[in-house]
């Protein structure tokens, strides 16, 4: 979490690259045929906050057909650079129209369980306001969605986020809705 540490000189100014669908669709070109030539069948994905990339990096699953592709928009509105961060509406208004996408492009593409699959992403705990958080859970709720995040990787971590909301990783997660299990066997958004 420190100035110097991953976050900042690696994840961040990589995934803010992916504002420029031309620089997505390439990295995630490679990421699907290097997934592909080393016979991963699944991948559980964490895209960007971006939702125009992120819905390329669908498209290209389903255009490829394969691997099977669970993709999470992912979702931070707080703790993150000024260039790499969403407004709390924002982020939801943007989840909810890349589970929608997602979900209808997979459709065309086959029969449930669909080649491609929506994953609500909240990036992690510090980055995430308990507001987005609980729209999060309401949305993996209403569509059925697969949840993924970090979780407790470091003690760095787990302290800030213990100072944010005064309590453990697990316990925060399973108060918004974004710990529970396996979606249904039933279609996503109902029967």
């Amino acid at each position: 979490m420190g100035q110097e540490g991953f976050l900042t000189s690696y994840a961040f100014p990589t995934e803010e690259s992916m504002a420029e669908l031309g620089t997505a669709r390439a990295v995630y070109g490679m990421a699907m045929e290097t997934l592909l030539s080393h016979g991963t069948t699944t991948a559980l994905i964490f895209a960007s906050i971006h939702s125009e990339s992120s819905k390329a990096l669908v498209d290209l699953a389903l255009q490829k057909q394969g691997p099977r592709a669970m993709v999470g928009k992912v979702c931070v509105d707080r703790h993150c650079p000024d260039s790499y961060i969403e407004t709390t509406e924002a982020s939801l208004n943007a989840t909810e129209d890349f589970i929608i996408y997602t979900q209808a492009r997979a459709a065309e593409y086959g029969t449930w369980p669909y080649l491609a699959q929506p994953v609500v992403t909240p990036r992690f705990l510090p980055t995430c306001s308990p507001e987005l958080l609980r729209g999060l859970g309401d949305l993996a709720e209403k569509y059925n969605c697969m949840i993924q995040s970090h979780m407790s990787e470091s003690i760095d971590e787990v302290e800030f986020s213990a100072r944010l909301f005064g309590f453990s990783d697990a316990e925060v997660f399973s108060k918004f809705g974004l710990l529970r299990g396996k979606p249904g066997p039933e279609r996503p958004g109902g029967p």
